[in-house]
């Protein structure tokens, strides 16, 4: 064998390696963009059930929701400013998912977010308090909040 051949055969060899580290690094990636958006879904989903939670243990708050879905009209001050902050965070967390599901960040459909949005808007108190929230986020994310209330309101009047 002569060096010409030996430099080929090392070229070849180079190549494949090559060749391999570029699959295999490809499939790392797929690997780690599902991992990604799986962790983003999952915190998503831990977002609203740590809500669920407070208000499976927290009799108060939970009073104060139930109250709150139907109207805020006989609210004090204390409870329309937890109720603000529950809407605002229950709206906090669907803007989150909003944002991820409008960014392929995670793989769900916008009728799922569609779905809770429109939940919440055929309830009185929880429209009532949008209102007042509205201003808080962003115009795109605002216009879509009262297009799915005027749907479900219209579906429920």
């Amino acid at each position: 064998m002569n060096l010409d051949t030996l430099g080929s055969i090392g070229e070849a060899v180079g190549a494949l390696a090559v060749l391999v580290s570029v699959v295999y690094l490809a499939i790392q990636l797929k690997q780690h963009t599902t991992q990604l958006k799986d962790a983003a879904m999952k915190a998503s989903i831990d977002e609203f059930n740590a809500y669920r939670l407070v208000l499976f243990e927290n009799e108060d708050a939970a009073r104060i929701w139930a109250k709150g879905t139907k109207s805020t009209q006989d609210f004090d001050e204390v409870e329309f400013l937890r109720f603000r902050s529950a809407v605002g965070h229950v709206l906090s967390s669907i803007w989150g998912l909003y944002l991820r599901v409008q960014s392929g960040t995670i793989e769900a459909e916008m009728s799922y977010v569609d779905s809770l949005v429109d939940g919440l808007g055929t309830m009185e108190g929880v429209a009532e308090m949008w209102v007042n929230l509205k201003p808080t986020f962003p115009p795109d994310f605002a216009e879509y909040i009262d297009q799915r209330f005027r749907t479900a309101s219209k579906n429920t009047g």
